[in-house]
């Protein structure tokens, strides 16, 4: 099957059908005679799985780790894994919804102190009004998240 038929099968374009299959998340395809990948029902299977873990936060690296057991290993060695990055996961959320709750109780106070802050004489070139507000996330980004 050609990529394009397997981009409309997976909801993925045809880029990233490649970039996976480079990353080695996806088996190298043999080609037709014409030049062509040629994929099968279990690569689209696959991306479909990469795809939706995707969805759900999981990195490249994970999936990697996951779609690297598969070859020659049953559903009940390979679920036990599945099972622990997806509470991963969950705690990574739990841990970021805490943090944005954080910060939203400290915009909402922001904002009420600033409705009550008198204005302050200042050159226009530099305003102090959020001086007090406390840094909660963190500047930078991560590898598959750069900033």
């Amino acid at each position: 099957m050609p990529i394009g038929m397997v981009s409309k099968a997976t909801g993925l374009t045809p880029k990233a059908i490649r970039y996976y299959e480079g990353r080695g998340l996806l088996p190298k395809r043999p080609r037709s005679a014409n030049g062509y990948r040629q994929y099968g029902e279990a690569d689209i299977q696959r991306l479909i799985f990469i795809r939706r873990a995707k969805e759900l936060g999981i990195s490249l690296r994970r999936i990697a780790d996951i779609v690297s057991l598969w070859p020659g290993v049953s559903c009940a060695m390979t679920r036990p894994v599945l099972t622990n990055v997806l509470k991963e996961r969950i705690g990574e959320l739990s841990a970021q919804i805490e943090l944005f709750a954080d910060l939203r109780r400290s915009l909402e106070e922001e904002l009420d102190q600033l409705g009550r802050r008198p204005y302050s004489d200042h050159d226009n070139s530099v305003c102090t009004c959020l001086g007090d507000l406390p840094r909660l996330i963190p500047i930078g980004g991560t590898e598959e998240n750069p900033q």
